[in-house]
């Protein structure tokens, strides 16, 4: 076997051998996978460097941020006061950093997403959360209030090896929980503070990414995310115009979520032959790619012309 040392950025070569830490080579189920090399992408060059950063861009498209709680009027009764709630799915303002996955154990993984979960494989978890609230300042003496609050809670599964099925199946599971209360008018004039009502929608999304070797080439696949929208919301605010401004349009982003620019990044990158500065070597492809125990990607490699 023959190993050759790459740098990318500039990066001088190490001045002595690299430890092995982890494996190279990894052989599909049954061992009956058959190809000519293999290239490893360290995890700072792949995970880190290029794939975290673009699932960031899912991240902030599904976040959720209030932007606007308030309410003003005098008085006791449904027509003596106006309120406002507001927000936008997408975190606009956050910076590249804010929006990354960063690693977790298992055991702190939201228990709703290891459920129906069948994983045949050893891994690496990541998570995003985002928090955002505003409320109405309780100023007067009766304490009416509204507020607003989103909740974005997004887990990522990084394989280490082959599935069953002898493909790199990497899951992203999720959802944005929003909340809001409204407690402006009393439940009769008997009663001294007002009456809350509340009110939630709640979406719920997972995916895959699935790198598979089929005829020679890598197939590279993203699941449709179908959000799945739940909503609980009490019958006196279902109806008022002031919930129906933000509730319709937040539906509507929720359920056009999508991956496909990621995919299309994927395939750019993964499905086209590279040229290597290999000695005597010609042009490969990569047939399969799967993470090791370090989270590097191994890409196994053919010969693009056979001799």
């Amino acid at each position: 076997m023959l190993i050759y040392l790459q740098m990318t950025g500039n990066t001088p070569l190490p001045r002595q051998l690299l430890p092995i830490s982890t494996n190279w080579v990894v052989p599909t189920p049954e061992n009956a996978d058959r190809y000519d090399g293999t290239v490893a992408l360290s995890r700072e060059i792949f995970l880190e460097g290029w794939l975290l950063p673009r699932l960031a861009e899912f991240n902030k498209r599904s976040t959720y941020v209030a932007t606007d709680a308030w309410w003003n009027g005098h008085g006791i009764g449904p027509n003596s006061y106006h309120y406002y709630l507001n927000g936008q799915l997408g975190r606009d303002n956050a910076t590249a950093a804010e929006l990354l996955f960063t690693p977790v154990t298992k055991d702190k993984v939201d228990q709703s997403v290891l459920t129906g979960l069948d994983l045949d494989t050893p891994g690496h978890w990541y998570q995003y959360k985002s928090d955002s609230l505003k409320h109405s300042p309780q100023d007067d003496l009766l304490r009416r209030h509204v507020w607003l609050s989103g909740v974005t809670d997004n887990y990522m599964f990084i394989p280490e090896g082959y599935n069953k099925d002898g493909k790199c199946q990497i899951l992203l599971k999720g959802s944005t929980l929003i909340k809001f209360e409204v407690a402006l008018d009393s439940i009769s004039y008997n009663t001294q503070f007002p009456f809350p009502l509340e009110g939630s929608i709640l979406g719920k999304w997972s995916t895959s990414i699935i790198l598979d070797g089929i005829n020679g080439e890598i197939v590279i696949k993203v699941d449709e995310i179908n959000p799945k929208i739940e909503e609980n919301i009490d019958e006196k605010l279902v109806d008022r115009d002031e919930i129906k401004t933000f509730r319709e349009p937040l539906k509507d982003r929720m359920k056009h979520l999508t991956m496909t620019d990621l995919m299309n990044d994927m395939r750019d990158v993964l499905g086209n032959a590279w040229e290597f500065v290999l000695p005597g070597a010609g042009d490969f492809y990569i047939h399969k790619a799967m993470f090791n125990g370090e989270e590097d990607l191994l890409c196994e490699l053919k010969y693009k012309f056979q001799a």
